[in-house]
C-alpha cells in the first residue's frame, strides 16, 4: 500500500522510540527504530482504518509529544511517550506546528490568523502577527533559537512570485526576527531561474548559526549557509529535489530524502 508520511519525530528520551505519522491511518508508534510499529491513540480508534491526516508530529521533551491532524485542523498531546492522547484546546485552522528549541512548553502554530505562540504547551494561545509572506507557496515554516538568552528566529521557504506565482516563480527563503510582524528576502546565493522552490530547511543542532536548504522545483540539491542565512552555497545532491531533512543530535547526521532515495552527511555536506 502506498501511504504518504509527511512528519517523523524521535523522542530524545527514549532512543530508538520514533513516532510516523501518515495521511488517513492516523499516527503510528515504533519501540525498535521502525522494524515494527503500531497505531497510537491519537484521533483515531483502532478498529477504524482511514480517516485522520497527521500532517506533523513534534517531541520537544522526553516523553512529551504534540501531533497536528490537518483535516480538522486538530492538536493533540501525550505526555507519556505517544501510549495516551488528550486533545488540546482549539487554536484555530492550524497549517504549521512547531516547538522552542530552547523551551519544551513554548510552541508556535500558523493559523489563518497569522502566527500564534503558546507558552504552556498548548492550553492557550497568543496571536504574535499576521502572516505577512511573500510566498506563492509556503512549503515549510521552522524556528532556530540558538539560546535563551535570544529571541526565536522563524524561517519560511517556498517558492514567490517573480512577478506571478506561474512558471516564472523563484525560490524563496525569507527570515523574521520579530516575532513574525516583518520578513526579509534571505536569497543571497540561490539559484534564480523561473519555475524553482525551496522544499525544506534545517539548522545544525551543534551550531544553529549553520543552515540548510533543500531545492524542490528545479532540482536543485542542498545549499548551505554558514552566516545565518545571509549567503548561500551548493552543498551537494545536484540534480535531485531535496523534499526533506533531518538531524541526529549527536553526533550531528544530517539526512537528506530525495523521491526514492535518502541519504546521510557527517561532514556537512562535503561527501554523502
Amino acid at each position: 500500500t502506498n501511504l504518504t508520511t509527511p512528519s517523523i519525530a524521535l523522542d530524545p528520551g527514549a532512543p530508538g522510540v520514533l513516532f510516523a505519522g501518515q495521511l488517513g491511518p492516523g499516527l503510528f508508534r515504533s519501540s525498535d527504530r521502525g522494524a515494527h510499529c503500531a497505531r497510537t491513540g491519537f484521533g483515531l480508534p483502532t478498529t477504524q482504518n482511514f480517516g485522520v491526516q497527521v500532517a506533523k508530529v513534534i517531541a520537544p521533551a522526553p516523553g512529551v509529544l504534540y501531533a497536528l491532524e490537518s483535516t480538522a485542523h486538530s492538536l493533540g498531546k501525550s505526555a507519556d511517550g505517544g501510549l495516551t492522547w488528550t486533545s488540546l484546546p482549539d487554536a484555530g485552522e492550524v497549517f504549521f506546528l512547531l516547538a522552542d528549541p530552547v523551551e519544551p512548553q513554548t510552541l508556535y502554530v500558523l493559523n489563518t490568523e497569522g502566527l500564534a505562540r503558546s507558552t504552556d504547551g498548548g492550553a492557550s494561545w497568543t496571536v504574535l502577527s499576521e502572516p505577512l509572506i511573500d510566498l506563492c507557496v509556503l512549503a515549510e515554516l521552522a524556528v532556530v533559537r540558538p539560546s535563551a538568552a535570544q529571541p526565536p528566529v522563524f524561517w519560511a521557504v517556498g517558492s514567490r512570485p517573480a512577478p506571478s506565482c506561474g512558471d516564472d516563480r523563484r525560490a524563496g527563503v525569507f527570515r523574521s526576527l520579530d516575532l513574525g510582524a516583518s520578513w526579509e528576502e534571505m536569497n543571497a546565493g540561490l539559484p534564480d531561474g523561473p519555475g524553482r522552490s525551496v522544499a525544506t530547511i534545517a539548522a545544525a543542532p551543534d551550531n544553529p548559526h549553520i543552515l540548510y536548504l533543500g531545492m524542490g522545483d528545479g532540482a536543485d540539491g542542498l545549499w548551505k549557509s554558514t552566516d545565518d542565512g545571509s549567503s548561500w552555497r551548493s552543498a551537494g545532491l545536484g540534480g535531485l529535489a531535496v523534499l526533506t531533512l533531518a538531524f541526529t543530535p549527536t553526533p550531528a547526521v544530517l539526512w537528506a530524502g530525495a523521491p526514492g532515495k535518502s541519504f546521510r552527511t557527517a561532514n556537512g555536506g562535503a561527501t554523502w
